[in-house]
């Protein structure tokens, strides 16, 4: 979508949206690409953790051993938390305001809140 000017006609196969319009929706789907990435982390350290615990668990029950139990929730160092928090926070941010902004500049440049129906996207 931010690209769409400098590509030959029929090239791309997206149909009419005005290029104000494209290049907002273009940053929120990148904000929401670096958001899914984030989300993507923490997934993993959690499946990590909880593998963690189920094993403890496991040493604990049939192997009598007398550890503590560990926390669920991944534990990360302060400032790893506080970057993994920040950033998802930015680019929700980042996302949710350029796709309203997008939606608004589009629904003016067609004159009608569903533009979709206007430009005809779904013929």
């Amino acid at each position: 979508m931010l690209f769409r000017p400098a590509m030959p006609e029929g090239f791309l196969f997206i149909p009419y949206i005005p290029y104000s319009g494209a290049a907002l929706l273009g940053i929120s789907l990148l904000a929401l690409g670096v958001l899914t990435a984030v989300l993507t982390v923490y997934s993993n350290m959690l499946t990590k953790q909880l593998g963690r615990v189920y094993l403890r668990w496991r040493k604990n029950t049939l192997g009598g051993g007398k550890y503590p139990p560990l926390s669920i929730n991944p534990v990360l160092k302060d400032r790893s938390r506080r970057r993994l928090r920040s950033l998802a926070l930015v680019t929700l941010i980042i996302f949710g305001a350029s796709f309203v902004i997008g939606y608004i500049v589009l629904a003016a440049s067609a004159g009608a809140l569903e533009f979709w129906h206007v430009w005809a996207w779904f013929v």
